[in-house]
């Protein structure tokens, strides 16, 4: 079977992508999006960015992203509905303020 190549404009292995959610320059900013510090401090508050990330004081850039990834994925509201939101933004900050 041969590959497809993926980065070909006419490629589209979920449909198309058209649409509020399916805008490909709306994720690419929204990734790309920093939080300001005020706004990391605001969210956190006296909060332990280590703490939320469950990681040791001192942990390597590697280790904090693989512990971001990991707690946004058990936090993001896409994979849990129950969730508002609320933890992931501190999470994001928690990341945001380590990195």
């Amino acid at each position: 079977m041969a590959k497809r190549n993926v980065f070909d404009k006419s490629y589209a292995p979920y449909g198309t992508y058209t649409g509020e959610r399916g805008n490909p320059e709306q994720w690419a900013k929204a990734f790309e999006q920093r939080m300001s510090p005020e706004e990391v401090k605001e969210i956190l508050g006296e909060d332990n960015a280590w703490f939320i990330l469950g990681l040791k004081v001192g942990a390597t850039q590697t280790e904090i992203r693989t512990a971001f990834f990991k707690r946004a994925k058990e936090t993001h509201p896409d994979h849990n509905p129950m969730l508002d939101g609320s933890e992931f933004r501190r999470v994001r900050a928690a990341y945001e303020s380590l990195t």
